[in-house]
């Protein structure tokens, strides 16, 4: 009875040894994961804060700071010395959620803008004011072509026609 008893004992003692070898290897495991997760979550929070301390590139929307799009498209026209007939077409689009998580959504706002007939030099001068002017407003893309029915003076600048689209994202919801 003696060794009966020895050997249940051996084996319960190897079995407990067993249970606990494995789950230290699952400890092992979950402790890799969190420290990937930990990491992952550090990482996440060093981007938000750079993109917070970057100045208006996605900004709150603010309905005090509402002005219409036409509106500032023409003042960054006159602003940049340029006639108002420039400004051949203005077409905004409609807003565009690009994600939402708990109360905070995420918009994207664009608008196809014409300028012609405008030189190179011109377009340049309206960049900039625009740029100054707007910079929660990005170009997302330039295309730019000879307005062949615009005339010009001999050795003038070639006049171009100029459609700009741009966009700017901002977010809705709660303010950190």
């Amino acid at each position: 009875m003696r060794f009966s008893l020895a050997a249940l004992w051996v084996g319960t003692v190897v079995l407990c040894a067993g249970m606990i070898g494995w789950s230290l290897s699952g400890f092992n495991a979950s402790r890799t994961r969190s420290t990937t997760e930990q990491s992952a979550y550090i990482n996440a929070a060093t981007k938000i804060a750079q993109i917070e301390s970057t100045p208006d590139l996605v900004r709150p929307d603010n309905a005090a700071d509402r002005t219409t799009l036409a509106t500032r498209v023409a003042g960054a026209v006159a602003q940049s010395g340029l006639p108002h007939a420039v400004l051949e077409g203005l077409s905004p689009e409609s807003e565009r959620v690009i994600n939402t998580q708990s109360s905070v959504t995420v918009v994207r706002t664009g608008a196809t803008l014409t300028l012609s007939p405008i030189t190179l030099a011109q377009f340049g001068r309206f960049l900039a004011t625009w740029r100054a002017e707007e910079p929660s407003w990005t170009a997302a893309s330039i295309d730019i072509t000879p307005n062949r029915r615009a005339t010009t003076d001999r050795g003038g600048d070639l006049p171009l026609r100029v459609i700009v689209t741009i966009e700017s994202i901002r977010v809705r919801g709660e303010s950190p």
